[in-house]
């Protein structure tokens, strides 16, 4: 278990407090639980079964001959974090 943690703990340093200079306990509390929330929620994790987004840029059709149709850039937002040092794209629902 220590790799693991001290994997997690290098990931927390490289991605989050490398970027800010905590000014007291209640600041360094705020980076910390907005990089866990965005650890759990927004991160991909190989430990999910790598979960694929539901259509990966458009799904070839029959007459494509393989070839995908481009993604509607309308259709990508962004969710940020500590004020855009995490993002988080995701598509829109229809």
């Amino acid at each position: 278990m220590n790799a693991f943690i001290e994997r997690w703990i290098q990931s927390l340093k490289q991605e989050a407090l490398g970027h800010f200079l905590a000014f007291g306990k209640t600041h360094f509390d705020y980076i910390i639980s907005e990089y866990v929330a965005y650890y759990h929620q927004c991160r991909p994790h190989q430990g999910l079964d790598n979960q694929l987004l539901p259509s990966p840029r458009g799904q070839p059709g029959d007459d494509d001959e393989g070839e995908c149709l481009p993604l509607d850039p309308s259709k990508i937002k962004c969710e940020h974090r500590l004020g855009g040092i995490l993002k988080h794209y995701y598509r829109n629902a229809a």
